[in-house]
């Protein structure tokens, strides 16, 4: 599976607000910075049980400051946090251990279509349970993209 890049300001942001969401019951699934004349940052973070409107405002109001305390960071950036979606396209392979347990869709090198829950990743294989309770287990270098499946 291609992992898309992180840039050195994303990995900046990361590294101060990472500790912050965690300890906030939160795991971040992804953070973009978009550059142009008004940059924003985009947050995307996940909680199985409690991912509300008030949280994520409530983590925003914690964040914006740390954020902008950040040198590489332009002064006049807007704060995106949102949820990631029932449907999210994978971007990175860490985001199976963020989602086990959720049901996945994902395309294999040759083109086949598979669905299942989550079970994880172990040796660098996945582990996907379909409907009939039958593990099916792939290479994760074979895995073209991958998604939450609702």
């Amino acid at each position: 599976m291609t992992e898309r890049k992180i840039s050195k300001k994303e990995n900046d942001i990361i590294n101060v607000v990472k500790p912050v969401i965690e300890k906030e019951g939160f795991f971040l699934v992804e953070c973009c910075y978009v550059e142009g004349k008004e940059p924003q940052v985009r947050l995307f973070v996940y909680n199985k049980d409690n991912t509300t409107v008030d949280r994520l405002s409530d983590l925003n109001r914690k964040l914006h400051p740390l954020v902008s305390g950040i040198d590489s960071v332009s002064e006049d950036f807007s704060l995106e946090i949102s949820s990631p979606g029932l449907y999210r396209k994978f971007k990175y392979v860490y985001e199976f251990g963020i989602f086990t347990e959720r049901n996945v869709r994902i395309s294999t090198e040759d083109g086949q279509t598979f669905k299942g829950i989550n079970k994880g990743i172990l040796d660098g294989n996945l582990t996907l349970l379909d409907k009939k309770n039958i593990e099916n287990i792939f290479n994760i270098e074979k895995i073209k993209n991958a998604s939450l499946d609702g």
